[in-house]
């Protein structure tokens, strides 16, 4: 007889910062009652070590801003190992909608907040819900510290049609990261175990994962009943062991039976009906944005070379409301109105804030640029500035209104 695999249970809960409901009051307030339930399991049965897993340093933020008191208890939790931090990006964003530079920034934001809060990184990016994933993620998670990742949509079938829960993927440079895609369930009861296991069983290997918190409708549904219920279903199903584990467990013991798990390539699950035509306010500001946000850091980073002030704690708060914007629900346009018209507004105050930041930095550079002219100005004379924010030299047309006898001097950036 095969011997039956260990069982890793995952406790969290699948709360969307924005769908049928607004992120604000309703996200923000399902984040004080996830962690405040969070705290509760931990503490209900000293006997059974409970670990909850929390993705999105958004949901951590909001509790430090909003509920300082809830954000210190939370910390604490974090230290002792029993509330992981999980999924390393600001929100859990869509995948394909998005550029990688947006990619990136939502996995530099978050895993930046872990560490400067927390004193420590996420190592599974957490993405259940995503519609889609680009070949080129695992180079950007493994470049930003997460070593797996968790998602439970548009995994890939073996040849008899059967889906695939544990892999590696990897990307088109050879980097690899571990796929967790596991069971999502709700209660990990008996009945539950035994399904998953007979599921996962199609593809045998040492140990299967579930998680828990499949509902996302405004509801906790992690009950204080649940706690025991894994060391029941090992038990009743003479399992070697079934126990709540943290993701981060999940991805050590993969790695112990790596040379058992396939290895795949290429993106998963390249569209999902309506995620790209819903909305188009929402593509186009996105698009919009990523141009923008760049072009700003670029002009800051070149004016701060000499006496400018960095404009750091402007950007990065146009980057976070920017990475909200791009939450799976929001930019793919299938939320309520009400969430959309938040959306526009977190836009607006983005665009603000970088367009700021890029025109205060260009003005300061124009300045400058004026100062080392003013000996060969004449008074009626006047400068005019074009900036480059691309890459690579770049040849363009640069009209301007003049009068018909008026000259005009034009020098490059080194002056001839």
């Amino acid at each position: 007889m095969t011997e039956r695999p260990r069982v890793h249970v995952i406790a969290t809960q699948h709360l969307d910062v924005a769908w049928l409901w607004p992120r604000v009051p309703y996200g923000e307030e399902l984040m004080r009652q996830c962690f405040e339930r969070a705290l509760e399991l931990i503490e209900a049965d000293p006997d059974t070590r409970f670990v909850f897993s929390r993705s999105t340093a958004w949901s951590f933020w909001v509790i430090e801003l909003r509920y300082p008191e809830l954000f210190e208890q939370v910390r604490a939790r974090v230290a002792d190992g029993t509330l992981e931090l999980c999924g390393g990006e600001w929100v859990e964003p869509d995948h394909l909608i998005p550029d990688g530079e947006s990619l990136v920034r939502q996995c530099a934001l978050g895993q930046w907040y872990f560490l400067d809060k927390f004193g420590q990184c996420a190592s599974v990016c957490w993405d259940p819900d995503i519609f889609g994933h680009p070949h080129s993620l695992p180079q950007i998670l493994v470049k930003c510290g997460l070593e797996g990742f968790y998602s439970h949509r548009c995994r890939p079938r073996d040849a008899q049609g059967n889906p695939l829960h544990q892999f590696v993927w990897e990307g088109p440079d050879g980097s690899r990261v571990f796929y967790l895609a596991g069971s999502w369930i709700g209660a990990p009861d008996t009945a539950t175990i035994e399904a998953a296991l007979t599921e996962q069983g199609k593809h045998p290997l040492p140990a299967i994962h579930v998680a828990t918190g499949l509902r996302s409708d405004r509801r906790i549904t992690m009950q204080r009943e649940w706690v025991p219920m894994p060391a029941s279903a090992a038990a009743d199903l003479d399992l070697p062991s079934c126990r709540w584990a943290s993701a981060g467990e999940v991805l050590a013991d993969m790695k112990s039976y790596a040379d058992q798990l396939p290895v795949v390539r290429g993106e998963l699950g390249f569209q999902f009906t309506g995620t790209y035509t819903s909305n188009g306010f929402n593509k186009r500001m996105n698009r919009r944005m990523e141009a923008l946000l760049v072009d700003a850091e670029k002009a800051a980073t070149w004016a701060s070379t000499m006496t400018f002030r960095y404009p750091a704690k402007q950007l990065t708060q146009a980057w976070r409301d920017h990475c909200v914007n791009q939450f799976h629900d929001i930019i793919c346009g299938c939320s309520v109105a009400e969430v959309h018209a938040e959306d526009r507004a977190l836009w607006a105050e983005a665009n603000r804030r970088a367009t700021f930041a890029r025109e205060e930095a260009l003005a300061y550079l124009c300045d400058r640029i004026h100062a080392g002219l003013t000996e060969d100005l004449q008074p009626t004379e006047s400068l005019i500035a074009a900036f480059n924010f691309l890459s690579w030299p770049r040849r363009a047309t640069i009209e301007l209104p003049l009068k018909e006898d008026e000259e005009v001097d034009v020098f490059s950036h080194d002056g001839v």
